[in-house]
């Protein structure tokens, strides 16, 4: 056994060392199975189409005799069998929602959690599971809030635990950096963590300004979001410096793929913008206070995002493929913050709360009250220059 297999083999059992201290009651336990039997009996388990063709053809005309293949999807069902042995799918379904300070809560970060992140091998699974926990912890951080429930002691879960996660994704990436291979990889997820960490610093900012009751509550969990901001955002760029001076067929290859990507997202982005058309009360609102107030927005704006991509473009052409990749990657992260920013919005109810759409809040009235420093929530989608 290598030295990688053995780890994830401790990292499973240590989990299941923890779920030991996760006891049920023997009502939660008659309640479980009686929920999995009820779920057994109403949903009962089907063949796929694959399986099915496959089942009936089992000899072929020259005689051979094939079984039934199955196709399961290993590590997703490894994880789901270990959950529902240790504390049952309804009890592991319910934990999905609950918030620190509630009973289940334990279920989901020391279950649910641990086994589907042990499961994670490589370093860029184990690093975007890190990424995906800080952002949950976030985004508890702003339900508790939103319900008045941000206590002290479950901000200073949130806090520890965020802390924890982001500590892991950046030496995560940083294994990633610095493998020449490896380093685009590391700086996708190191990307894509800034800006998501900026919008929901963003969106929890705002929050604060239109509930200033909320502003002491949020003011820690914010400082944390800004110091690990510039951590993420310092490594990100170190490590774009190394990718501008790359030449050849590869980085050719990764920055047209780049280049792909940011297209369809703006498209997507536009598409997505077309549908949803905002209020006419609320347009004449953002109108009122942009022009009364000099509102700028906290999102990047769409002229920059394209100006970003066409340098880039601009760039690839040239034949200079590591400093476009980096330009690309720029236009990403911006596209990618703005539309974290309005999901964070949307689960914070903001729009709701303070009558006025994202771009209508005056960015300088939300630093002030936070005290928060402008680069924490704004985007530059420019590359390395």
């Amino acid at each position: 056994m290598d030295m990688n297999n053995k780890e994830h083999m401790k990292e499973i059992e240590n989990t299941f060392e923890a779920v030991r201290d996760v006891s049920l009651s023997n009502v939660e336990r008659e309640t479980m199975k009686k929920n999995v039997r009820l779920f057994m009996a109403e949903h009962p388990l089907k063949q796929s189409r694959i399986q099915r063709f496959l089942s009936r053809m089992r000899t072929f005309r020259i005689g051979l005799t094939i079984s039934p293949v199955h196709i399961p999807h290993v590590r997703p069902a490894i994880a789901s069998l270990f959950i529902l042995i240790f504390v049952g799918a309804s009890t592991s379904y319910a934990a999905e929602m609950a918030l620190p300070g509630d009973i289940l809560y334990p279920v989901k970060t020391v279950v649910n959690e641990n086994v589907v992140s042990a499961l994670a091998f490589s370093e860029e699974a184990k690093a975007n599971r890190s990424a995906t926990l800080a952002l949950r912890r976030l985004e508890e951080a702003g339900a508790l809030v939103v319900k008045g429930r941000l206590t002290a002691s479950a901000r200073e879960e949130i806090e520890s635990r965020f802390e924890k996660h982001v500590e892991d994704f950046e030496m995560r990436t940083d294994l990633l950096a610095r493998q020449e291979r490896k380093i685009e990889v590391a700086v996708d997820a190191q990307s894509f963590l800034e800006a998501a960490l900026k919008a929901h610093a963003s969106a929890l900012i705002e929050f604060s300004v239109v509930r200033p009751e909320t502003e002491h509550e949020l003011r820690s969990i914010l400082a944390a979001v800004s110091d690990r901001v510039n951590t993420v955002e310092s490594a990100r760029t170190a490590s774009e410096r190394t990718i501008a001076i790359k030449v050849g067929e590869d980085i050719r290859e990764r920055a047209a793929a780049k280049r792909r990507t940011v297209e369809n997202e703006i498209a997507h982005s536009r598409s997505s913008a077309r549908q949803t058309k905002a209020p006419q009360a609320d347009t004449a609102v953002m109108t009122a206070v942009t022009a009364s107030q000099g509102a700028t927005t906290t999102s990047p704006a769409p002229d920059l995002i394209l100006e970003a991509l066409n340098a880039g473009s601009a760039k690839f052409e040239e034949g200079r493929y590591g400093e476009a990749f980096t330009a690309f990657q720029g236009a990403l992260r911006a596209v990618q913050q703005d539309k974290l920013k309005h999901n964070a919005r949307e689960r914070l109810k903001l729009d709701d709360i303070s009558g006025l759409p994202s771009h209508a809040m005056p960015q300088e009235k939300a630093n002030k009250a936070q005290g928060a420093p402008v680069d924490m929530i704004q985007e530059d989608p420019g590359g390395v220059e």
